[in-house]
C-alpha cells in the first residue's frame, strides 16, 4: 500500500498498449477490483497469484461408484449443486475405519483430506468477500463476520 499511494505503480487505464477486454485477463476486472475508478494490480493468464490459489477437489471413481452409485458429481457440479453443503452431506458417512483401532489415519478409507481455511482455499466459493464496494465505488472492508466464523466451524466439524 505505502508504494502505491507514492505513484510508484502505473493505473491500468492508463495503459495504451493493454486491452483488459482480452480473454486471457480475468473478465471484468475493473468492476470487480477497481478502487475509485483506479486498478493498480491485473490479473490473468500470466499472473502466478492466479493459480497458487486455486483448489482441487479429486475423488476416487471406484470408491464413489460403490458408496454412492446414484450421485453424479459432474453432474451435480454442471447444474450448479455442488456446495459446502452438499459435500458434507455426501461424503460425511463415507469414511472407514478399516484397521479397527478407533483412529482415522492415512491407512483407512478418508472422506476428506483438506486444509480448513475458509479465507483461502473455500472463500470465493463460499461468497466470503473481506472487501466489497458501496454504490459510490467506494471499499467497505468486512474483516471478520459471522459468515467466516460459521464457515469455519462448518469445515472443522
Amino acid at each position: 500500500m505505502p508504494a502505491s499511494q507514492q505513484g510508484l505503480f502505473a493505473e491500468g487505464g492508463n495503459l495504451a498498449h493493454v486491452h483488459f477486454d482480452q480473454p486471457w485477463w480475468v473478465a471484468n476486472m475493473y468492476d470487480r477490483y477497481a478502487i475509485g475508478g483506479k486498478l493498480y494490480g491485473f490479473l490473468g493468464d500470466a499472473s502466478l497469484s492466479l493459480y497458487k490459489d486455486m483448489n482441487v477437489i479429486f475423488f476416487n471413481k471406484r470408491i464413489w461408484s460403490e458408496k454412492k452409485p446414484d450421485v453424479n458429481l459432474y453432474d451435480l457440479v454442471r447444474r450448479g449443486e455442488w456446495t459446502l453443503d452438499k459435500f458434507i452431506e455426501l461424503t460425511s458417512d463415507m469414511a472407514e475405519d478399516l484397521n479397527g483401532d478407533s483412529t482415522y489415519t492415512q491407512n483407512d478409507l478418508l472422506a476428506f483430506g483438506g486444509e480448513r481455511v475458509p479465507c483461502g482455499t473455500w472463500q470465493t466459493s463460499l461468497g466470503l468477500d473481506v472487501i466489497t464496494l458501496d454504490t459510490s465505488g467506494a471499499p467497505i472492508v468486512h474483516g471478520m463476520t459471522e459468515r467466516f466464523v460459521n464457515a469455519y466451524d462448518k469445515l472443522s466439524a
